[in-house]
């Protein structure tokens, strides 16, 4: 309120320096009066905080107070200090008021705090009450302290040997590193070192679980070798491979031979079941260079590998050669079952025996003839090349390939039987022209489809006869597809098969016009068509088809009993049935001009 007070005062600076009325100085008097204000300590420093007004302040307030005012402003003064301690007892009240729950959380602390300090004066005694039991257990502490000191020592003298330990210790994280960085022969010497370990010190636990571990890893690194001979190697890999096993001497000979194998097998395996086979064809070319290829270089490789003890040192010291492998091979076409048991011999067949299973089963798939004959030069090639190393299999192909192929044969020759039932079914029977009636002699059936003296098979053309008769064309060009298919891979072995399978379709057929003869609901000039569809099969057709069969076969002695099939095919259109006929159908059109007239007259509807 006082600082208020004097910023409102205006200055009486004249006040200063005035004389009084005895002629001395106002400023002597003042100085007289108030000594601490005119004193140089009476001046606040300026680093100093303002906080409480000291009574030096009040004097100086008060002495500005009194000369810097009139009178009538000094009179004012008690009602202003009023007002200001009226209002500041207002601030106070207001003060308090507001700020009344800071009060309250004040006196909760003290009440907390008081109640903890009594907490922890009665956790005070309760430690004091506890400090006998402290001593006795210090007392018997003391008394460990001789066995814990003996392990000390023990522990001072691991630590004086922790350097060979610690090697002993890291030897399975060091073998696992090199295994992992593919560094075998650091690996087997620490595998070794190992081994050794536990021969002179097999009692001590630690070294037996340190050889555990060694173990583990080990383990993990024949996987990786026995993974690299199922991979695409060269021989002189597949030699390093193979000594690395040797030295971790977990396989004998003999286990070692079946495992790589079994490897390489893996291997085979693996690129056979690559082999796209939507096109069956393009899988059997792929099939057998790939199967003739890796045989070859698995049984080239084997027998270099394992021919001999000093072949393999010398291969593991360095790099094979080509006429280190070009000795081993010939060595083992010399002798393919030395020192081995026949292991590679049992394996050799079986590889052999799955490769002509897999192609038996898709050979079936194959639907033309110049397919089947190229698979099989692929396949005789192959058993050409495994030759030179004492592994030709190519008599066991023969009896396959003839299945095939007359397989094949059967599936043209049903269809050409197929397309001959079909076309009797749409077979429509018009009335016969002239050439149906008139009989034709065999000099006359055969003159365009004999061949002459020295002619081949593509000489041969059908005769003309059948383009009248669609059942009877359709079932020729039926038999010379399967016929033609057959040309392009044609076994020898085949021929009495052919032959005999030909007849009874034939014989099929026969049956089947005699059925359709019989049971089909014809009219008279429809009947004798059906019997000169007959009469043409059986005085052309037949005949054709057996010159075929023999021109393919080139067999000197008649395949095909051309005189049973005509026999059985007499009775469908013999003269006196004919007649008969004929007959019938001149009583049944008495209106017409008579039958001998209609075949003279060159306006009659040629039959389809």
């Amino acid at each position: 309120g006082l600082r208020t007070a004097m910023t409102t005062m205006e200055p009486l600076t004249p006040l200063l320096g005035s004389k009084t009325s005895d002629g001395s100085s106002l400023d002597n008097s003042l100085k007289a009066m108030f000594p601490r204000l005119f004193s140089a300590s009476a001046a606040p420093k300026p680093d100093e905080k303002e906080s409480v007004i000291s009574p030096d302040e009040y004097e100086r307030v008060f002495l500005e107070l009194t000369t810097n005012n009139s009178l009538e402003q000094l009179l004012k003064q008690p009602s202003i200090l009023e007002e200001q301690r009226r209002q500041i007892r207002q601030e106070m009240e207001s003060l308090a008021f507001n700020n009344y729950p800071v009060f309250l959380q004040t006196a909760s602390c003290v009440t907390e705090v008081h109640s903890q300090m009594q907490s922890a004066v009665e956790r005070l005694d309760s430690l004091v009450s506890t400090l006998p039991e402290l001593s006795s257990a210090a007392q018997d502490f003391t008394k460990r302290t001789a066995a814990i000191n003996k392990t000390r020592q023990q522990h001072v003298r691991t630590l004086k040997q922790h350097p060979n330990l610690l090697e002993i210790l890291e030897l399975p994280q060091l073998m696992g590193t090199c295994v992992r960085n593919l560094h075998y022969d650091e690996a087997l010497d620490l595998e070794q070192f190992a081994r050794r370990l536990v021969t002179q010190h097999g009692d001590i636990p630690l070294v037996r679980d340190v050889m555990v571990d060694v173990q583990r890893a080990t383990h993990a690194m024949q996987s990786q070798l026995q993974n690299q001979l199922c991979g695409n190697i060269q021989l002189s890999t597949a030699l390093r491979v193979i000594g690395y096993l040797k030295r971790l001497s977990v396989f004998g000979d003999r286990e070692l031979r079946v495992v790589f194998l079994q490897c390489r097998t893996s291997f085979l395996s693996e690129l056979i079941s690559q082999i796209p086979n939507a096109n069956a064809y393009i899988y059997l070319s792929k099939l057998v260079e790939t199967t003739r290829s890796q045989l070859f270089d698995i049984i080239t490789q084997y027998r270099a590998i394992f021919s001999m003890a000093e072949e393999q040192q010398t291969s593991l010291n360095g790099s094979a050669t080509h006429d280190d492998d070009a000795a081993a091979l010939d060595a083992g076409a010399a002798n393919p079952d030395r020192e081995d048991g026949g292991i590679l011999f049992g394996w050799i067949v079986q590889r052999i025996s799955d490769f002509i299973a897999r192609m038996e089963k898709t050979l079936a798939d194959l639907s033309d003839g110049s397919s089947l004959s190229n698979i099989l030069n692929q396949c005789m090639y192959f058993g050409l090349s495994l030759g030179r190393i004492g592994v030709d299999f190519r008599s066991l192909l023969p009896p396959i390939f003839e299945r095939a192929v007359f397989n094949l044969y059967k599936h043209n020759i049903i269809q050409a039987h197929q397309s001959f039932t079909s076309q009797l079914k749409k077979y429509k029977l018009f009335p016969i022209q002239q050439t149906m009636i008139v009989p034709t002699t065999p000099s006359s059936s055969s003159a365009t489809s004999t061949p002459s003296k020295g002619s081949s098979v593509d000489t041969l053309s059908p005769p003309i006869s059948l383009l009248d008769f669609p059942p009877a064309a359709a079932l020729c060009n039926g038999v010379l597809t399967a016929l033609n298919e057959l040309r392009k891979c044609c076994p020898q072995a085949l021929q009495f098969n052919v032959a005999r399978h030909f007849e009874s379709i034939m014989t099929t057929i026969i049956q089947q016009l005699r059925v359709f003869a019989r049971e089909t609901p014809l009219t008279p000039e429809e009947r004798v068509a059906v019997q000169e569809l007959s009469r043409v099969i059986c005085d052309d057709l037949v005949p054709f088809l057996v010159k075929c069969f023999d021109a393919l076969f080139k067999s000197s002695r008649r395949l095909i009993s051309q005189e049973k099939l005509q026999t059985m095919m007499v009775d469908l259109f013999e003269r006196r049935a004919v007649q008969n006929a004929v007959s019938d159908l001149l009583k049944a059109t008495k209106d017409e001009k008579p039958l001998s007239e209609q075949l003279k007259s060159p306006e009659t509807a040629p039959a389809e």
